[in-house]
């Protein structure tokens, strides 16, 4: 298909669903300022942290014995996000794509999974789904036969282009910018014509200084709730927000005052014990991937290091300096323990310096994922809450894995 036929086929849906924003300079989609999405205020570039007590929710929101009340509503409503603008709707989307697992994770606690026609890398959705949503009691997230839409636009099963404009989708849900990292300006706008593309990159702690950094920084939960929005499913995600809040109160009450902050060393996946380079993350600042460092408050620990930049490299000298508690790698969730072992653990252990670590003799090395949704974020703080404080929260559940298959499924 070429770009001009492709460009100017008949869309299926898109004569209700449309951009209220405008497009400006380098095709940067406008963003919105102090509008509104089905009643919720915008957020702006907000530092604050997740945990503030006004995302508590009433009770109304808890009772297990009510049935799923929401409904595709023909009531026009906008949602707006950064960068993409302002969105309008005469009803929730059928058809959706979302390479980001955070936007996918999103679409399985809205009970949305099946509206989605091309997703990620199979092998890392399948890892997902393996290691969480399926482990929840009637949960069932299966690959299937959607379309995969990472390609890089050289290798099977089609270019990107292609793929994108085949599946044809209502909505997608990634940041804009994502195209322009695989695809020239003319190609992205001509797959902004497809229909809206609505999400926001805020998974790195490490604020972006180009055209990236200029807008809002969404964190986890205002990112839901506009996604929550999209499918008009406002309901579920106030549940979610509930069972957040709930474990969040949990591990703030059990660890108290009394048990000191962990120091926790963060590795990126891309670090290579053998040859003694490890890339640093500050557990501490904002974003997706630290959330779970956040929740449980741990301290930085490689404080002597300067990581005001993304990923600075050290050896294994200057580990030895600070000596961290706690090894955490944030690596692929489909890696299995045997790579992480092979990887990670084993180099460390045999490597002379290495093995004088604090958190190598005491085997506290843990494998923990990048990127989340609001269901992986809860069961990776669980885990890590269990593995930083094992005799505080031991093998119990910190939040309720049954009430969480049942917002899943609609029994809210």
């Amino acid at each position: 298909m070429s770009r001009d036929d492709a460009a100017h086929e008949a869309p299926t849906r898109r004569d209700y669903i449309k951009y209220s924003g405008a497009i400006v300079g380098g095709g940067l989609l406008a963003g919105c300022t102090g509008q509104s999405d089905s009643g919720s205020t915008s957020t702006e570039n907000d530092d604050s942290t997740e945990n503030d007590d006004s995302t508590e929710n009433d009770d109304s929101t808890e009772n297990d014995d009510s049935t799923e009340t929401e409904t595709e509503t023909s009531t026009v409503y906008e949602v707006c996000t950064e960068p993409a603008g302002c969105v309008t709707f005469e009803s929730p989307p059928e058809t959706v794509v979302s390479p980001n697992l955070k936007y996918i994770d999103m679409s399985v606690a809205l009970g949305a999974y099946d509206d989605l026609a091309g997703i990620g890398e199979p092998k890392d959705i399948e890892g997902y789904a393996d290691e969480y949503w399926n482990t929840l009691s009637g949960v069932d997230v299966q690959v299937g036969d959607r379309e995969p839409v990472t390609n890089t636009g050289s290798g099977p099963p089609a270019p990107l282009k292609e793929v994108y404009y085949a599946i044809d989708a209502d909505v997608h849900l990634m940041d804009p910018n994502h195209l322009r990292r695989r695809l020239d300006e003319e190609d992205v706008q001509d797959l902004l014509e497809i229909g809206p593309f609505i999400g926001n990159s805020n998974r790195h702690p490490y604020r972006r200084n180009d055209a990236w950094g200029e807008y809002a920084f969404y964190d986890l939960y205002t990112d839901f709730e506009k996604t929550a929005q999209v499918f008009q499913r406002v309901e579920r995600f106030e549940a979610f927000q509930a069972v957040h809040d709930e474990m969040q109160t949990r591990i703030d009450e059990r660890i108290g005052t009394d048990i000191e902050a962990k120091a926790v060393g963060v590795f990126a996946g891309g670090s290579n014990p053998t040859k003694g380079e490890f890339q640093l993350r500050d557990p501490t600042l904002e974003g997706l991937e630290t959330k779970q460092f956040r929740s449980l408050d741990v301290r930085d620990g490689m404080p002597s290091v300067d990581q005001t930049t993304q990923n600075p490299i050290v050896d294994y000298e200057a580990l030895l300096r600070d000596d961290p508690d706690i090894i955490v790698v944030q690596w692929d969730i489909a890696v299995t323990q045997e790579e992480f072992n092979t990887q990670f653990r084993e180099p460390m252990q045999q490597d002379t310096s290495g093995g004088e670590l604090t958190a190598v003799q005491n085997d506290d090395i843990y494998l923990t994922g990048q990127e989340q949704g609001p269901i992986t974020h809860l069961f990776q703080t669980e885990r890590l809450a269990q593995q930083l404080y094992p005799d505080v929260f031991g093998g119990a559940n910190l939040f309720d894995h049954q009430r969480v298959a049942d917002i899943i499924n609609g029994n809210l």
